[in-house]
């Protein structure tokens, strides 16, 4: 049994993950998907924002450079994170490759532009 689960554990390690959305599939569900899927979609881009937000904050916490520094009284909505995205897609929107991207990239470059942090 303990054999099996190795060879099974080592299988799967050898299959590639694509568990990033790319601006591709946001794209489409954002035109296409139904209620539920588009409700999907922004759970996983708030997800996303949540763990750069976690980065951010763990930036700050160990005196690092911090990706972007939003008002201390403002809260960033679901919403906001959707508008930051929509924006920064539109930003690159002549990027070569910009629909293979992963989206949590370009919500990272649109919080940082959004939300620039002061020049030390």
């Amino acid at each position: 049994m303990k054999l099996s689960a190795l060879v099974f554990l080592i299988a799967i390690s050898c299959l590639p993950l694509h568990a990033q959305m790319t601006v591709m599939d946001y794209r489409r569900t954002m035109r296409d998907g139904s209620p539920a899927a588009v409700t999907n979609l922004k759970g996983y881009v708030f997800g996303a924002a949540s763990g750069i937000q976690a980065a951010n904050v763990f930036a700050g916490l160990t005196k690092q450079v911090k990706l972007y520094c939003a008002p201390p009284n403002q809260t960033i909505t679901g919403d906001d994170y959707i508008s930051i995205l929509n924006r920064a897609i539109t930003a690159n929107a002549g990027m070569p490759g910009l629909a293979d991207m992963p989206i949590s990239m370009l919500l990272m470059q649109g919080l940082m532009t959004a939300y620039p942090c002061p020049a030390h």
